[in-house]
């Protein structure tokens, strides 16, 4: 079991060992395959499996214990945060991404059609684009600045993020009387208005964006798409459901007048969600609305898609498209909570038949009032990556069979 006085020593030997491993494969840098990219994805994926055991730690057991070990091995050790340093010392090496080029031009000898379809090819032309937006072509001190602003957003971030959770946990309002919502929406716009206190690390974004060259692109970059190609897009869904929608929102207005509604000849943008749920509600008679519930509907997914339904699917889904086997193991392993589920993975195919090829542990329910994220299928440390590919959020995405490790899955495919 992790426990916060675990977290200083782990990283302290984890950063020796992959600034080590980093500056031996600078060293012996030769673009081909085996002596480039796989020990470069080695370096990167035991960085990220570490520090994705300790994020998912810190959502489902915040304390002021962890807080304080986090913050020790990321900012007080350093005049930088080891995490972002190292991050960037990946991202900026410029013999690793000279060694790229190199090796996606010699891809670029193959065939157009073998070439764009290639996991590889991407695989190698992603990684000199994450060096890119991450500074590698920057000069004359511009690095430092870009450094130094990426630090700064990250203790942004950080905080940003603990002060929300403290927040949340701290404040408490019962109210019986409903007149006393009667005025609620009038407030959205105060809530509004609190984002203007994230204006510092608007301002960074926007600046960070100008050392790379362009806003848009370095926005549009990140998703891996070009813009034109979202603009057609978007205006394309538009055309064919521009009519729908205009419907749709007389259907609102139509509803909401026959209910009473003063707001039914002028709908405004915090009323459409209300009057979506109301409609919804009456075009299916199972599904009830309570009058009184003004601050959360009813969730009707979760009618239809209880827990134990999602998880059957889930796994039949995995048995199907990686020939697998996921089967309960409760009581196998210590778990930090009686509502985590344990499981253990096995290999369904008849060359290893019921083979275990991982475990995993699944915890899915919100603990009390703590706003911390429920589940651990998010997090790099607890996924299928390699060759079974990942099965993440396999129920509503794109998947890919590669046995490439960043291409498996619905890790990094491409939207659009």
């Amino acid at each position: 079991m992790i426990e916060p006085r675990h977290i200083r020593p782990a990283i302290d030997a984890l950063v020796k060992k992959m600034e080590s491993n980093l500056e031996e494969l600078e060293r012996t840098l030769e673009p081909s395959w085996p002596k480039l990219v796989e020990p470069f994805e080695k370096i990167q994926d035991r960085w990220t499996v570490v520090w994705g055991m300790i994020d998912f730690l810190e959502t489902v057991r915040d304390t002021a214990e962890l807080r304080a070990a986090i913050e020790e091995v990321q900012v007080t050790s350093f005049a930088w945060s080891r995490r972002v340093r190292f991050d960037l010392r990946l991202d900026q090496s410029e013999p690793i991404h000279s060694a790229f080029k190199a090796l996606q031009q010699l891809l670029d000898k193959r065939p157009e059609k073998r070439r764009k379809q290639s996991p590889d090819w991407k695989i190698l032309s992603d990684a000199r684009k994450r060096g890119v937006l991450n500074g590698v072509a920057l000069k004359d001190g511009r690095r430092e600045d870009f450094n130094k602003i990426e630090q700064r957003l990250q203790k942004l971030c950080r905080k940003f993020d603990e002060n929300i959770m403290d927040a949340t946990r701290k404040f408490e309002k019962l109210i019986t009387d409903k007149k006393k919502i009667k005025r609620l929406f009038s407030y959205f716009f105060l809530f509004f208005s609190l984002s203007l206190k994230c204006i510092v690390y608007v301002f960074f974004k926007i600046y960070y964006a100008y050392i790379l060259g362009s806003l848009i692109r370095f926005a549009w970059q990140q998703e891996w798409l070009p813009l034109n190609r979202a603009e057609e897009f978007l205006e394309k869904l538009r055309g064919a459901s521009w009519d729908a929608a205009v419907q749709e929102v007389e259907d609102l207005k139509h509803l909401a007048k026959n209910e009473g509604a003063k707001e039914g000849d002028d709908l405004n943008n915090w009323d459409i969600d209300f009057w979506e749920a109301r409609l919804l509600a009456s075009k299916h008679d199972k599904l009830e609305i309570a009058p009184l519930n003004f601050l959360q509907f009813p969730d009707y997914s979760r009618v239809h898609f209880s827990l134990p339904k999602v998880m059957e699917g889930l796994f039949n889904l995995a048995r199907t498209l990686f020939r697998i086997e996921i089967e309960a193991a409760d009581g196998l392993a210590p778990v930090w909570n009686n509502d985590v589920r344990f499981y253990r993975v096995k290999d369904s195919t008849e060359i290893q038949l019921h083979t275990n090829i991982m475990i995993r542990f699944l915890d899915h329910l919100r603990k009390g009032r703590k706003l911390d994220k429920c589940g651990c299928w998010s997090k790099p440390c607890a996924l299928l990556r390699w060759c079974k590919c990942k099965i993440t959020h396999c129920y509503h995405g794109v998947q890919s069979n590669t046995s490439f490790a960043e291409q498996a899955g619905s890790y990094d495919v491409q939207r659009g």
